[in-house]
Protein backbone atom coordinates (compact mmCIF):
# COMPACT_ATOMS: atom_id res chain seq x y z
CA UNK A 1 0.00 0.00 0.00
CA UNK A 2 1.01 3.62 -0.52
CA UNK A 3 1.05 4.32 3.24
CA UNK A 4 3.14 1.24 4.04
CA UNK A 5 5.62 1.91 1.24
CA UNK A 6 6.30 5.43 2.49
CA UNK A 7 6.92 4.04 5.96
CA UNK A 8 9.42 1.46 4.71
CA UNK A 9 11.35 4.03 2.66
CA UNK A 10 11.71 6.22 5.73
CA UNK A 11 13.34 3.34 7.66
CA UNK A 12 16.48 3.28 5.51
CA UNK A 13 19.44 5.54 6.40
CA UNK A 14 19.55 8.45 3.95
CA UNK A 15 23.18 7.89 2.96
CA UNK A 16 23.22 4.13 2.49
CA UNK A 17 21.14 3.32 -0.59
CA UNK A 18 19.81 4.25 -3.98
CA UNK A 19 16.20 3.29 -4.65
CA UNK A 20 13.71 3.46 -7.51
CA UNK A 21 10.03 2.62 -7.00
CA UNK A 22 6.67 3.38 -8.57
CA UNK A 23 3.11 4.10 -7.48
CA UNK A 24 -0.23 4.89 -9.13
CA UNK A 25 -3.62 6.25 -8.14
CA UNK A 26 -6.55 3.80 -7.71
CA UNK A 27 -7.91 4.83 -11.10
CA UNK A 28 -4.58 3.75 -12.66
CA UNK A 29 -4.71 6.99 -14.65
CA UNK A 30 -1.78 8.67 -12.85
CA UNK A 31 1.51 6.80 -12.55
CA UNK A 32 4.65 8.05 -10.80
CA UNK A 33 8.27 6.94 -10.57
CA UNK A 34 10.57 7.98 -7.72
CA UNK A 35 14.36 7.96 -7.89
CA UNK A 36 16.10 8.39 -4.54
CA UNK A 37 19.80 8.48 -3.69
CA UNK A 38 21.82 9.69 -0.73
CA UNK A 39 21.55 13.42 -1.41
CA UNK A 40 19.15 13.54 -4.30
CA UNK A 41 15.62 12.55 -5.30
CA UNK A 42 13.38 13.09 -8.32
CA UNK A 43 9.76 12.39 -9.16
CA UNK A 44 8.15 11.82 -12.58
CA UNK A 45 4.37 11.52 -12.89
CA UNK A 46 2.43 10.67 -16.05
CA UNK A 47 -1.30 11.24 -16.47
CA UNK A 48 -2.55 8.86 -19.14
CA UNK A 49 -5.98 10.30 -19.99
CA UNK A 50 -6.37 14.05 -19.65
CA UNK A 51 -8.54 16.88 -20.91
CA UNK A 52 -8.54 20.65 -20.77
CA UNK A 53 -5.65 22.97 -21.54
CA UNK A 54 -2.12 21.71 -20.73
CA UNK A 55 -0.59 23.11 -17.54
CA UNK A 56 2.08 24.84 -19.66
CA UNK A 57 2.05 26.00 -23.26
CA UNK A 58 3.47 23.49 -25.74
CA UNK A 59 7.01 24.45 -26.84
CA UNK A 60 7.13 25.45 -30.48
CA UNK A 61 9.60 22.65 -31.22
CA UNK A 62 7.65 19.88 -29.46
CA UNK A 63 6.19 17.40 -31.95
CA UNK A 64 5.67 14.53 -29.51
CA UNK A 65 2.84 14.18 -26.99
CA UNK A 66 2.46 17.17 -24.67
CA UNK A 67 0.64 17.74 -21.39
CA UNK A 68 1.06 14.28 -19.83
CA UNK A 69 4.51 14.07 -18.19
CA UNK A 70 5.57 16.13 -15.14
CA UNK A 71 9.03 16.05 -13.54
CA UNK A 72 10.70 17.68 -10.53
CA UNK A 73 13.63 17.18 -8.22
CA UNK A 74 13.40 17.47 -4.43
CA UNK A 75 14.41 21.10 -4.91
CA UNK A 76 13.82 23.45 -7.82
CA UNK A 77 11.08 24.10 -10.39
CA UNK A 78 8.67 21.73 -12.10
CA UNK A 79 9.28 20.68 -15.69
CA UNK A 80 6.86 19.31 -18.25
CA UNK A 81 8.40 16.90 -20.72
CA UNK A 82 7.71 16.54 -24.43
CA UNK A 83 7.24 12.81 -24.30
CA UNK A 84 4.72 10.08 -24.99
CA UNK A 85 5.16 8.92 -21.41
CA UNK A 86 4.15 5.55 -20.00
CA UNK A 87 0.66 4.55 -21.14
CA UNK A 88 0.63 1.05 -19.68
CA UNK A 89 -1.54 0.20 -16.69
CA UNK A 90 -0.87 -2.11 -13.76
CA UNK A 91 2.27 -3.24 -11.92
CA UNK A 92 2.47 -0.20 -9.63
CA UNK A 93 2.03 0.20 -5.89
CA UNK A 94 -1.32 1.82 -5.09
CA UNK A 95 -1.66 5.35 -3.70
CA UNK A 96 -5.02 4.94 -1.96
CA UNK A 97 -7.40 7.90 -1.78
CA UNK A 98 -7.07 9.91 1.42
CA UNK A 99 -3.42 8.99 2.01
CA UNK A 100 -0.58 11.53 2.33
CA UNK A 101 3.00 10.33 2.01
CA UNK A 102 6.35 12.04 2.59
CA UNK A 103 9.46 10.66 0.95
CA UNK A 104 12.77 11.93 -0.47
CA UNK A 105 11.82 15.59 0.03
CA UNK A 106 8.41 15.17 -1.61
CA UNK A 107 4.91 15.25 -0.16
CA UNK A 108 2.10 13.65 -2.16
CA UNK A 109 -1.59 13.50 -1.29
CA UNK A 110 -3.92 11.16 -3.18
CA UNK A 111 -7.64 11.95 -3.23
CA UNK A 112 -10.67 11.35 -5.41
CA UNK A 113 -10.14 14.87 -6.78
CA UNK A 114 -6.61 14.06 -7.99
CA UNK A 115 -2.96 13.75 -6.97
CA UNK A 116 -1.04 16.69 -5.48
CA UNK A 117 2.76 16.50 -5.06
CA UNK A 118 5.18 19.19 -3.84
CA UNK A 119 8.92 19.31 -3.12
CA UNK A 120 11.02 20.97 -0.39
CA UNK A 121 10.72 24.37 -2.12
CA UNK A 122 6.92 24.19 -2.32
CA UNK A 123 6.93 23.66 -6.08
CA UNK A 124 4.83 20.88 -7.48
CA UNK A 125 1.75 19.91 -9.47
CA UNK A 126 -1.87 18.83 -9.16
CA UNK A 127 -3.08 16.19 -11.61
CA UNK A 128 -6.61 15.05 -12.40
CA UNK A 129 -8.31 13.92 -15.57
CA UNK A 130 -10.04 17.30 -16.00
CA UNK A 131 -7.27 19.62 -14.79
CA UNK A 132 -3.48 19.71 -14.52
CA UNK A 133 -1.88 22.62 -12.65
CA UNK A 134 1.67 23.72 -11.85
CA UNK A 135 2.17 24.76 -8.21
CA UNK A 136 4.87 27.35 -7.52
CA UNK A 137 7.63 27.71 -10.10
CA UNK A 138 7.80 25.96 -13.45
CA UNK A 139 10.80 25.57 -15.75
CA UNK A 140 10.09 25.87 -19.45
CA UNK A 141 12.09 23.41 -21.53
CA UNK A 142 12.06 22.54 -25.19
CA UNK A 143 11.48 19.06 -26.52
CA UNK A 144 15.14 19.05 -27.60
CA UNK A 145 16.11 19.13 -23.91
CA UNK A 146 13.55 16.53 -22.96
CA UNK A 147 14.45 14.22 -25.84
CA UNK A 148 18.14 15.15 -25.79
CA UNK A 149 17.55 16.47 -29.29
CA UNK A 150 15.54 15.07 -32.18
CA UNK A 151 18.78 14.50 -34.16
CA UNK A 152 19.27 11.46 -31.90
CA UNK A 153 15.90 10.09 -33.01
CA UNK A 154 15.52 8.62 -36.49
CA UNK A 155 13.13 10.18 -38.97
CA UNK A 156 11.02 7.02 -38.92
CA UNK A 157 10.77 7.04 -35.12
CA UNK A 158 9.81 10.72 -35.16
CA UNK A 159 7.01 9.95 -37.62
CA UNK A 160 5.81 7.09 -35.40
CA UNK A 161 5.87 9.43 -32.38
CA UNK A 162 3.89 12.14 -34.18
CA UNK A 163 1.27 9.69 -35.43
CA UNK A 164 1.03 8.17 -31.94
CA UNK A 165 0.34 11.58 -30.44
CA UNK A 166 -2.37 12.32 -33.00
CA UNK A 167 -4.07 8.99 -32.23
CA UNK A 168 -3.81 9.53 -28.46
CA UNK A 169 -5.21 13.07 -28.54
CA UNK A 170 -7.79 12.46 -31.27
CA UNK A 171 -9.15 9.30 -29.62
CA UNK A 172 -9.06 10.79 -26.11
CA UNK A 173 -6.65 8.13 -24.89
CA UNK A 174 -8.86 5.22 -26.03
CA UNK A 175 -6.53 4.18 -28.84
CA UNK A 176 -7.19 3.86 -32.54
CA UNK A 177 -5.52 3.79 -35.95
CA UNK A 178 -4.51 6.45 -38.43
CA UNK A 179 -4.85 4.59 -41.73
CA UNK A 180 -1.88 4.59 -44.09
CA UNK A 181 -3.69 6.72 -46.68
CA UNK A 182 -3.95 9.48 -44.07
CA UNK A 183 -0.13 9.56 -43.64
CA UNK A 184 1.14 11.31 -46.77
CA UNK A 185 4.92 11.63 -47.15
CA UNK A 186 5.58 14.26 -49.80
CA UNK A 187 8.08 17.07 -50.42
CA UNK A 188 6.37 20.29 -49.33
CA UNK A 189 9.28 22.74 -49.55
CA UNK A 190 11.25 21.69 -52.64
CA UNK A 191 14.33 20.45 -50.78
CA UNK A 192 13.99 16.92 -52.21
CA UNK A 193 13.25 15.47 -48.75
CA UNK A 194 9.86 13.99 -47.97
CA UNK A 195 7.83 15.98 -45.46
CA UNK A 196 4.56 14.89 -43.85
CA UNK A 197 0.84 15.62 -44.20
CA UNK A 198 -1.65 13.97 -41.82
CA UNK A 199 -5.31 13.73 -42.86
CA UNK A 200 -7.40 13.07 -39.76
CA UNK A 201 -10.34 11.91 -41.85
CA UNK A 202 -8.50 8.59 -41.81
CA UNK A 203 -8.23 8.43 -38.01
CA UNK A 204 -10.52 5.73 -36.59
CA UNK A 205 -10.85 5.35 -32.82
CA UNK A 206 -11.49 2.26 -30.74
CA UNK A 207 -14.62 1.84 -28.66
CA UNK A 208 -18.15 3.13 -28.99
CA UNK A 209 -17.24 6.51 -30.49
CA UNK A 210 -15.13 5.82 -33.58
CA UNK A 211 -15.13 9.47 -34.71
CA UNK A 212 -12.06 11.32 -33.47
CA UNK A 213 -12.15 14.68 -31.70
CA UNK A 214 -10.27 16.10 -34.69
CA UNK A 215 -13.34 15.75 -36.90
CA UNK A 216 -16.63 17.59 -37.06
CA UNK A 217 -19.75 16.52 -38.89
CA UNK A 218 -18.30 17.40 -42.32
CA UNK A 219 -14.59 18.17 -42.05
CA UNK A 220 -11.52 17.03 -40.17
CA UNK A 221 -8.25 18.74 -39.39
CA UNK A 222 -5.24 18.44 -41.66
CA UNK A 223 -1.67 18.95 -40.40
CA UNK A 224 1.50 19.66 -42.36
CA UNK A 225 5.01 18.98 -41.01
CA UNK A 226 8.25 20.03 -42.71
CA UNK A 227 11.40 17.97 -42.09
CA UNK A 228 14.44 20.25 -41.70
CA UNK A 229 17.56 20.02 -39.54
CA UNK A 230 16.80 16.38 -38.70
CA UNK A 231 13.44 17.28 -37.18
CA UNK A 232 9.75 17.40 -38.12
CA UNK A 233 8.17 20.79 -37.39
CA UNK A 234 4.44 21.51 -37.51
CA UNK A 235 4.00 24.39 -39.96
CA UNK A 236 0.31 24.42 -40.81
CA UNK A 237 -3.08 23.15 -39.62
CA UNK A 238 -6.46 23.71 -41.23
CA UNK A 239 -9.84 22.03 -41.82
CA UNK A 240 -11.07 19.96 -44.73
CA UNK A 241 -10.94 16.52 -46.31
CA UNK A 242 -8.24 15.48 -48.76
CA UNK A 243 -9.92 13.93 -51.78
CA UNK A 244 -6.77 13.53 -53.88
CA UNK A 245 -3.31 14.91 -54.56
CA UNK A 246 -0.46 14.97 -57.08
CA UNK A 247 3.24 15.63 -56.54
CA UNK A 248 4.74 16.62 -59.90
CA UNK A 249 5.98 19.16 -60.75
CA UNK A 250 4.76 20.48 -57.36
CA UNK A 251 2.48 19.10 -54.63
CA UNK A 252 -1.19 19.97 -55.19
CA UNK A 253 -3.98 18.75 -52.90
CA UNK A 254 -7.71 18.66 -53.60
CA UNK A 255 -9.49 19.75 -50.41
CA UNK A 256 -13.23 19.33 -49.77
CA UNK A 257 -14.78 21.76 -47.30
CA UNK A 258 -18.31 22.42 -46.14
CA UNK A 259 -21.09 22.05 -48.69
CA UNK A 260 -18.99 19.84 -50.97
CA UNK A 261 -16.83 22.81 -51.93
CA UNK A 262 -13.60 21.74 -53.63
CA UNK A 263 -10.47 23.83 -53.42
CA UNK A 264 -6.82 23.35 -54.30
CA UNK A 265 -4.08 23.60 -51.68
CA UNK A 266 -0.57 24.21 -53.00
CA UNK A 267 1.88 24.09 -50.09
CA UNK A 268 4.60 26.70 -50.35
CA UNK A 269 6.83 26.74 -47.30
CA UNK A 270 10.19 27.37 -48.97
CA UNK A 271 13.27 25.18 -48.64
CA UNK A 272 15.02 27.72 -46.40
CA UNK A 273 12.23 28.22 -43.88
CA UNK A 274 9.59 26.29 -41.94
CA UNK A 275 7.35 29.36 -41.67
CA UNK A 276 4.10 28.91 -43.61
CA UNK A 277 3.64 31.25 -46.54
CA UNK A 278 -0.10 30.63 -46.78
CA UNK A 279 -2.40 33.63 -46.78
CA UNK A 280 -4.13 34.32 -43.44
CA UNK A 281 -7.82 33.48 -43.12
CA UNK A 282 -10.10 36.23 -44.44
CA UNK A 283 -13.13 36.86 -42.25
CA UNK A 284 -16.47 37.53 -43.92
CA UNK A 285 -17.44 39.71 -40.95
CA UNK A 286 -14.49 41.49 -39.31
CA UNK A 287 -13.96 41.38 -35.55
CA UNK A 288 -13.90 44.96 -34.28
CA UNK A 289 -12.18 46.50 -31.28
CA UNK A 290 -14.43 49.33 -30.10
CA UNK A 291 -12.92 52.27 -28.22
CA UNK A 292 -14.07 52.61 -24.61
CA UNK A 293 -14.33 55.76 -22.50
CA UNK A 294 -12.57 56.24 -19.17
CA UNK A 295 -9.72 53.90 -20.09
CA UNK A 296 -11.93 50.80 -19.82
CA UNK A 297 -10.58 47.62 -21.40
CA UNK A 298 -11.77 46.94 -24.93
CA UNK A 299 -11.83 43.17 -24.48
CA UNK A 300 -12.64 40.55 -21.85
CA UNK A 301 -10.96 37.21 -21.20
CA UNK A 302 -12.96 33.99 -21.33
CA UNK A 303 -12.30 30.27 -21.40
CA UNK A 304 -13.89 27.63 -23.60
CA UNK A 305 -15.96 25.22 -21.50
CA UNK A 306 -18.63 22.55 -21.83
CA UNK A 307 -17.99 21.41 -25.41
CA UNK A 308 -18.07 17.68 -26.15
CA UNK A 309 -15.37 17.66 -28.84
CA UNK A 310 -14.43 21.14 -30.07
CA UNK A 311 -15.80 24.66 -30.48
CA UNK A 312 -16.03 25.82 -34.08
CA UNK A 313 -14.47 29.16 -35.03
CA UNK A 314 -16.30 30.70 -37.97
CA UNK A 315 -15.65 33.46 -40.49
CA UNK A 316 -18.74 35.34 -39.29
CA UNK A 317 -21.38 35.38 -36.52
CA UNK A 318 -23.55 32.48 -37.62
CA UNK A 319 -23.55 28.83 -38.69
CA UNK A 320 -23.94 29.87 -42.32
CA UNK A 321 -20.32 31.12 -42.29
CA UNK A 322 -17.36 28.86 -43.09
CA UNK A 323 -15.57 26.98 -40.33
CA UNK A 324 -12.00 28.29 -40.08
CA UNK A 325 -10.62 26.72 -36.90
CA UNK A 326 -11.41 24.73 -33.76
CA UNK A 327 -10.98 25.41 -30.04
CA UNK A 328 -11.03 22.96 -27.12
CA UNK A 329 -12.18 23.09 -23.50
CA UNK A 330 -9.78 25.20 -21.46
CA UNK A 331 -8.58 27.34 -24.36
CA UNK A 332 -8.34 31.04 -23.50
CA UNK A 333 -9.92 33.64 -25.80
CA UNK A 334 -10.09 37.43 -25.75
CA UNK A 335 -13.60 38.67 -26.55
CA UNK A 336 -13.56 41.95 -28.51
CA UNK A 337 -16.85 41.97 -30.41
CA UNK A 338 -20.42 40.78 -29.96
CA UNK A 339 -23.28 40.17 -32.39
CA UNK A 340 -26.32 38.45 -30.93
CA UNK A 341 -25.32 35.02 -29.63
CA UNK A 342 -21.87 35.24 -31.22
CA UNK A 343 -18.60 36.61 -29.88
CA UNK A 344 -15.71 37.96 -31.96
CA UNK A 345 -12.56 36.57 -30.34
CA UNK A 346 -8.78 36.46 -30.58
CA UNK A 347 -7.10 33.18 -29.56
CA UNK A 348 -3.68 31.48 -29.51
CA UNK A 349 -2.08 34.93 -29.30
CA UNK A 350 0.31 36.24 -26.66
CA UNK A 351 0.43 39.78 -25.26
CA UNK A 352 -3.02 40.79 -26.48
CA UNK A 353 -3.69 44.47 -25.77
CA UNK A 354 -7.20 45.76 -25.03
CA UNK A 355 -6.67 49.51 -24.97
CA UNK A 356 -7.28 51.03 -28.42
CA UNK A 357 -8.42 54.67 -28.34
CA UNK A 358 -10.33 54.28 -31.59
CA UNK A 359 -12.60 51.69 -33.13
CA UNK A 360 -10.71 49.46 -35.55
CA UNK A 361 -10.47 45.96 -36.95
CA UNK A 362 -8.72 43.65 -34.51
CA UNK A 363 -5.08 43.52 -35.71
CA UNK A 364 -4.29 39.97 -34.58
CA UNK A 365 -4.15 37.08 -37.07
CA UNK A 366 -5.80 34.32 -34.98
CA UNK A 367 -9.37 35.58 -34.72
CA UNK A 368 -12.92 34.62 -35.61
CA UNK A 369 -16.46 34.12 -34.32
CA UNK A 370 -17.66 31.56 -31.75
CA UNK A 371 -21.00 30.94 -30.04
CA UNK A 372 -21.25 32.55 -26.61
CA UNK A 373 -22.86 29.48 -25.01
CA UNK A 374 -19.44 27.83 -24.78
CA UNK A 375 -17.57 30.75 -23.19
CA UNK A 376 -17.10 31.38 -19.48
CA UNK A 377 -15.80 34.75 -18.27
CA UNK A 378 -12.59 34.74 -16.26
CA UNK A 379 -12.24 37.00 -13.25
CA UNK A 380 -9.35 39.42 -13.04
Amino acid sequence: MFRTLFFLVALFPANSFADVWTFETPSENIQCAVGQEANYADLTCTIIKRSGAPAMQRPSDCTAEWGHVFFMQDRGPVEMQCSNGNHSKGGFDRADYGVTGKFGGFTCHSSKKGLKCTNRDGNGFFLSRRQQTIIGTAKEISHAQAFEGWPHVSKEDQLISIVGEEVASGCRGNGGTLKAKGIIQIDLNSDEIDDLVLAHQNLHCNGEHSLSSKCGTQVCSIKAFVYTNNSYTLVDEFLGRITGYSWSPEPVFEIMGHGEKIAQWKPNYGSDSTTPKANPVSLKVPVLERAEADDLATCATSTVTGVNSFLTVRAGPGTEYDEIDQLSNGDIVHVFDSRGDWAGVVYDTENVECSSKKTRKVPYERKGWVHKDWLKDLAG
